[in-house]
């Protein structure tokens, strides 16, 4: 769980992203920690990608969470290693609890 104080500290949520772009493992440093990350290779368009996606639960705020995302071709990254992979986006999001599964 990442608390809601070091994202407001990362200052996350008030920068657009970096001039030169923002790595995964760039992006976990300034939070101090890795989220759960979550890989999948997909074939779009008639080649292949690598999609990922690291997500952090937020506490001290319930139901929130910070998503980052990216993709790459999949021949630009042999690997299933995402540290050295852009950070395409980023949000905070926040879920109704009625909307999750029990």
């Amino acid at each position: 769980m990442l608390a809601a104080a070091v994202l407001d500290k990362s200052g996350l949520t008030r920068i657009a992203r970096p001039e030169g772009g923002l790595t995964m493992s760039a992006f976990e440093s300034m939070l101090d920690r890795p989220g759960q990350l979550h890989l999948l290779r997909k074939n779009t368009g008639g080649q292949m990608w690598l999609n990922y996606d690291e997500i952090w639960r937020v506490g001290g705020v319930p139901d929130k969470f910070l998503i980052v995302s990216g993709h790459v071709a999949a021949r630009n990254a042999p690997t299933d290693a995402v540290g050295d992979q852009q950070v395409l986006s980023w949000a905070t999001i926040s879920i109704a609890p009625e909307c999750i599964a029990q």
